[in-house]
C-alpha cells in the first residue's frame, strides 16, 4: 500500500479503472497544491517600507520578470497593462522604478525583454534582487510559472529586433 506524501497515511487502492491516487484524501491534495503555490520563505516575510532586503535567485527555479519603466501612482502604457494581465494570479511588487514579478520557470539567464513600449529583463540564476514589500494592487501570495509569458516576450523582442534591422537595410 503507497503512503500520502501530505500527511503520510495510507493510500487507499483504486477498484476498477482509472489513474492511482497519490493522495489520502482531497484536503491532502489541496494541502500539497497550497505548498507547491506558496511564495518562498524570503517572500513570505514583507520587510519594512525604510528598508529592503537582497534575494539571491539561485538555482531555486524562481524567476522575476522585471518591468522598466513605471512608478507607483503613475498611469501604466498599454504594453504594461498587456504584460500585467499575462501575469495575473502571481506575486507582484513595486521595485525603484518599475515592478517585480515573481513566479516559477526553468530559465537560465538574464534576458533583455521588449514589448511595444514596455522593455525589462528577466532576472534568475545568481541574480540579487532587492525586496521592497510593497504589493502591486492586490497581488496574491502565489507564484505561477511564467514560462509562456517570458517566451511570448522574447518573440516580441526579437520580431521588434529584426523589424528594426529591416528598416535600417532600406534606410
Amino acid at each position: 500500500m503507497r503512503c500520502c506524501p501530505s500527511c503520510g497515511a495510507p493510500v487507499p487502492v483504486n477498484i476498477g479503472a482509472g489513474r492511482l491516487r497519490i493522495y489520502c484524501s482531497p484536503a491532502c491534495r489541496q494541502a500539497a497544491y497550497r505548498l507547491r503555490h506558496a511564495l518562498p520563505p524570503q517572500l513570505a516575510s514583507i520587510p519594512s517600507e525604510q528598508t529592503g532586503r537582497p534575494l539571491v535567485l539561485g538555482d531555486t527555479g524562481l524567476v522575476v520578470l522585471h518591468l522598466a519603466g513605471v512608478s507607483e501612482g503613475r498611469a501604466l502604457a498599454e504594453d504594461m497593462r498587456r504584460v500585467l494581465a499575462l501575469c495575473d494570479g502571481t506575486y507582484m511588487e513595486w521595485a525603484g522604478g518599475g515592478i517585480n514579478i515573481f513566479g516559477t520557470g526553468s530559465h537560465l539567464r538574464p534576458t533583455p525583454v521588449q514589448l511595444g513600449e514596455c522593455t525589462g529583463i528577466v532576472l534568475c540564476g545568481n541574480c540579487e534582487i532587492e525586496l521592497t514589500g510593497k504589493r502591486v494592487g492586490h497581488a496574491p501570495n502565489t507564484l505561477r510559472n511564467l514560462d509562456t509569458v517570458i517566451a511570448g516576450l522574447m518573440w516580441a523582442t526579437r520580431r521588434r529586433t529584426a523589424q528594426r534591422r529591416e528598416e535600417k537595410q532600406w534606410a
